[in-house]
């Protein structure tokens, strides 16, 4: 395909994107104004609904499949993650530290029910290196944080690089400084960068056109 070929294609999906979009909210005004349930609520159900089935393993909605699955059922993901939560805090032996959210959920109107598990762990050692590991954890977090809504900016502003591409290249700082070798990547990106100014010249120049 041709750069106007891509174009050409390109805006008649985003068209026909925008249209099913339009549509969709729509119908969940429609409905919303003659049921009284919310639009926001329809929208949410119609996305689960859409994805329902997609990822399960023989016919089992909890299947966990070896293969990744680019956008699974999404009320699927959500319990599945539930039940590997469950299990971690189980085989940790600190199942009683989900009672909270247990005790929350079942006052939201549904009810988790756990089977008890007890394993041959030494349960005030687990909690002494969590706590020990979310001090840690706390580093990470507001480090992250830190680059990306402080330096980030002033990066940005100091016309260094783009906010949202700060941690990117600090990480190649880091790994050059470490001694590994990083001018595939940089190369990598120059091309990637070269390509998106090359990208933005062709709706300039269309642009300009217009104008004239």
């Amino acid at each position: 395909m041709t750069e106007k070929d891509i174009v050409d294609e390109g805006l008649r999906l985003l068209g026909d994107k925008k249209a099913a979009q339009k549509n969709l909210n729509a119908v969940a005004k429609e409905t919303s104004e003659s049921t009284g349930v919310d639009k926001g609520v329809l929208k949410r159900i119609a996305d689960c609904e859409y994805y329902r089935g997609v990822g399960w393993v023989n016919g089992d909605p909890l299947g966990k499949s070896e293969e990744k699955v680019a956008k699974p059922d999404k009320i699927s993901a959500i319990l599945i993650r539930l039940h590997e939560l469950i299990e971690d805090y189980r085989t940790a032996g600190l199942l009683d530290d989900l009672d909270v959210y247990f005790k929350a959920a079942e006052a939201c109107g549904f009810r988790i029910e756990v089977a008890a598990g007890h394993p041959d762990v030494d349960t005030d050692s687990v909690h002494d290196a969590i706590v020990n590991m979310k001090g840690f954890k706390k580093v990470v977090v507001e480090a992250v944080d830190e680059i990306k809504e402080v330096l980030g900016p002033e990066a940005e502003g100091n016309n260094f690089c783009p906010k949202n591409k700060l941690s990117e290249i600090l990480g190649l700082y880091d790994k050059r400084d470490a001694g590994k070798d990083v001018n595939d990547k940089i190369q990598d990106q120059l091309l990637w960068a070269t390509m998106y100014e090359k990208a933005l010249s062709t709706v300039q120049d269309g642009s300009e056109s217009d104008e004239d």
